[in-house]
Order: structure tokens, then C-alpha cells, then sequence
């Protein structure tokens, strides 16, 4: 498996490296793809010759930086795979287009912030990368302190997307050994006997065609999503939340209603997986 980490040696982005450096571990023949991308400075006040050479300058001095998050992370983890790759480019689509030439598996990325929701709320690379990529990214809170990933929840509306997805999905939570719970968001005021019946129903359509090794189903009630969302969280030891992106209007761009999100930018702690 093939592990795109994007940085811009902030704090943010050495938290991804460390979530990707550690699962890899536990991924046989996976591979770390380091990448830093850069836009170099264009002015009309100096000639194309000084520009060149300011521009080598800045390879030179990136270079250095990439080198020694490498160096560093050789000699704190044995027997990683590493490259690191020095890109001109602008994001998000210098890190979308290398992930599709080097044929990445997914993307890991750090956001600033309380949490992954956060970023994505607030327009940043983060929220263009996936909007811009099919291929799965993961958002690492700035304050994270990675952990195994024992168990990950799968927030779905029944909708077609949500089974697509999980191919991506069984890969992912296969490759780490984790656990994968399948949940769906109620209020209390539906009929009981009718939302376990879809749960039900949409589980067996899932392990019907899907086969996880690991998968339970769920329903989860509360008046509000997000604080039923990061509460559940907590009293239940959930290691990554996982949820689809939708092309239309829907599920996530529900989650990431501004004023649902910073309820969960304040309370979530863990990884965030977006599929599609």
C-alpha cells in the first residue's frame, strides 16, 4: 500500500507523518511517499536568471528540510520504506496529481485546529485535496497522540455512495486489523421497529457483497448529530470515524454545516477517514 503524506513542516503535518509512519508498520510491503510542494517566487522587478537562482536556492533549502524528516524518522523507525519528493506546484492540485502518478493507495494529512472537521470547514488544502481526489484521505488533529486503530466508525444514510465506498474501506480497516462498526444517525422521535429494520437491512446487503471479516451495525439516537456523533466517540473507544463525501448535496455537507461543525471541531480527537 502506497501512503502520500503531504507536509509543510508545520506541527499539523509531522502528526500525519507520525499516524502514517505508524500504521505503515503494520501494513506488509507499504510504502511512505513524503511530499512537499512549492510555488516558486515570480516578480517582474528581477531578471529570469536571478529568478532561477533563487529558485535553486529554495530547492536546495527544502530539500534539506524533506532530507532531514527522513533522516529522522530512519533512525526512530527501523526497516521503513521512505521516499521523500520535492514538487513545483500549487495545491491542492500538485498533491492530487502526484497521488494519481504515483498511483497512491491514500493520502494522510495534518490540519491545524481542534480537529479534522475543523480544517475542512474553514476552506483549507485539507478540504480542496478532498474535494479534488477520489482517492481516500485521512485528517489527523493537530493534537492527536496516535494510537492502534482497533476500531473504526462508519457513519452511513443508506445511500448508494456509502456502498461504493466501502471497498476502500474493507482495504483500509483489513490492512490495519481493525474493527469496523457501521452506524446511522436517528432521532429518538422515529419508530424503533422501523430504523432497526433499515439498519438491519442495509447490513445484510453490506455483508452480502462487501464479506468484512470484522463488522457490526449499529444505531445510535440523539437530538442532535454532532454532539451524539463525538459523545458515542468517547464512551466507546472509536479509534477513526470514517464517512463519505457526496458530489450533491446531503449527509456530509450536513456534517459540515458551520455551526454543526464547530461542535465537533471542540470535542473530536481522532482521525478522520473520507472516502468517496
Amino acid at each position: 500500500m502506497r501512503i502520500l503524506i503531504p507536509t509543510d513542516f508545520s506541527k499539523s503535518a509531522d502528526k500525519a507523518i507520525d499516524f502514517a509512519v505508524n500504521i505503515s508498520k503494520k501494513i506488509k510491503g507499504s510504502q511512505l511517499l513524503l511530499l512537499h510542494t512549492y510555488i516558486p517566487i515570480q516578480t517582474g522587478f528581477l531578471s529570469r536568471e536571478v529568478q532561477k537562482k533563487d529558485e535553486e536556492i529554495t530547492r536546495e533549502r527544502l530539500e534539506l528540510k524533506l532530507g532531514f524528516i527522513k533522516s529522522n524518522i530512519l533512525k526512530k523507525y527501523k526497516g521503513i520504506n521512505l521516499k521523500e519528493y520535492l514538487v513545483k506546484g500549487a495545491n491542492p492540485e500538485a498533491i492530487t496529481d502526484f497521488a494519481v502518478k504515483m498511483r497512491a493507495d491514500m493520502i494522510v494529512m495534518g490540519t491545524k485546529g481542534a480537529s479534522g472537521v475543523k480544517e475542512v470547514l474553514i476552506g483549507s488544502v485539507s478540504s480542496n485535496v478532498i474535494k479534488s481526489t477520489k482517492k481516500p484521505v485521512i485528517i489527523i488533529p493537530e493534537n492527536y497522540k496516535f494510537k492502534p486503530v482497533k476500531k473504526i466508525s462508519f457513519a452511513t444514510d443508506y445511500r448508494d455512495e456509502d456502498m461504493n465506498a466501502l471497498n476502500d474501506l474493507k482495504r483500509i480497516s483489513e490492512s490495519l486489523n481493525a474493527k469496523v462498526e457501521v452506524i446511522h444517525f436517528s432521532e429518538p422521535e422515529l419508530e424503533d421497529k422501523l430504523e432497526d429494520y433499515k439498519i438491519n437491512f442495509y447490513g445484510q446487503k453490506i455483508k452480502s457483497k462487501h464479506k468484512f471479516k470484522n463488522i457490526t451495525f449499529k444505531r445510535i439516537k440523539g437530538d442532535d448529530f454532532t454532539d451524539t456523533l463525538t459523545d458515542y466517540e468517547r464512551k466507546n473507544n472509536i479509534d477513526m470515524i470514517a464517512m463519505v463525501t457526496y458530489r450533491r448535496k446531503g449527509f456530509f455537507n450536513l456534517l459540515f454545516d458551520k455551526s454543526l461543525t464547530k461542535k465537533i471541531a471542540c470535542h473530536t480527537q481522532i482521525p478522520l477517514l473520507v472516502l468517496h
